[in-house]
């Protein structure tokens, strides 16, 4: 068989072409599930950045293009949802915070009011009127985001728009996909997709959507280079208890970026222009049936060319 379009990688981007194409034509989607051992030492190399059940999804953002289309997907979640059965959706809220006046925070205003996002200016004592438990500096402001904002389970979104996917007509087929190249079959040129196990899948065209994992295989030519730069971002996951859980369970996701709270340890990891810059999700159940609150810092600049 030729599909129409072969997709290769099935994260939130490859799910989500393979779902959509597959209204328009014959479509294949390859990848993997969820390794049960995902330490470095195991023989698997392929992993994927949505095995979690918590990432922040909002319509405010600094670049105006990532704000307009994070607007359109969340407006389609709630209909995923419902044609899928499988629920991956918090509404939890968003918070920006920082400080006053900073690059950071009026770049944000801009594209919440060139998007007619709805949101709220609080300043740091309204910030502390709704959600006393968060403790923020003096001369921080915030943006609250209400409606259509809060974060979402990555693997669960992934496994309603497979579901769709499939229903539709899509093959799912669980390989890793080792090399892509032309061919001709029968003086028509195609696309061939070979797997780790030999199999051999044909296609009109064929769609990456394997992430920081596509040099790891050979699915480019070889004067394809890939425009990526490695940043060091740690992300932490704090248990939290039930009791602790009821207390902050109005918690919405944040970013921050400001230089901190007074008390704030002195030795935090700082930018080169002494600020502080991370996310938080609020407390999030995980398969383990614990909850636990993320944490992301970016200690570094963003890479200059």
């Amino acid at each position: 068989m030729v599909f129409d379009l072969c997709v290769v990688g099935a994260g939130c981007i490859g799910s989500a072409a393979a779902r959509y194409g597959s209204n328009i034509g014959t479509v294949c989607l390859i990848g993997v599930k969820e390794a049960e051992d995902r330490s470095t030492s195991g023989e698997r190399d392929i992993f994927g950045a949505h095995y979690d059940e918590g990432r922040i999804t909002r319509s405010s953002d600094r670049d105006f293009v990532w704000s307009s289309l994070a607007k359109e997907s969340i407006a389609r979640y709630r209909e995923i949802e419902s044609s899928s059965g499988i629920p991956f959706y918090d509404e939890a809220g968003y918070i920006i915070c920082g400080s006053v006046g900073k690059e950071f925070m009026r770049t944000n205003k801009e594209c919440a009011k060139s998007h007619g996002i709805n949101t709220k200016l609080w300043s740091s004592k309204e910030l502390k009127e709704h959600f006393p438990y968060l403790n923020f500096s003096e001369s921080d402001e915030a943006i609250y985001e209400n409606d259509n904002s809060g974060y979402i389970s990555p693997r669960r979104l992934i496994e309603a728009q497979i579901t769709i996917a499939m229903r539709q007509g899509c093959h799912v087929i669980e390989a890793v996909a080792n090399k892509v190249e032309r061919c001709v079959i029968d003086g028509e040129y195609l696309m061939c997709v070979s797997t780790e196990s030999g199999q051999k899948i044909y296609a009109k065209k064929v769609l990456l959507a394997t992430g920081a994992f596509t040099s790891f295989r050979k699915l480019l030519p070889k004067y394809v280079n890939i425009d990526v730069s490695l940043r060091p971002i740690t992300v932490a996951r704090i248990e939290i208890s039930l009791d602790d859980y009821k207390k902050i369970s109005n918690m919405p996701s944040i970013s921050y970026c400001g230089t901190g709270a007074a008390d704030w340890m002195t030795k935090f990891i700082r930018r080169s222009d002494n600020t502080v810059k991370f996310y938080m999700l609020p407390p999030v159940k995980y398969p383990d049936g614990k909850y636990y609150i993320k944490l992301g810092h970016d200690s570094a600049d963003f890479p200059k060319n």
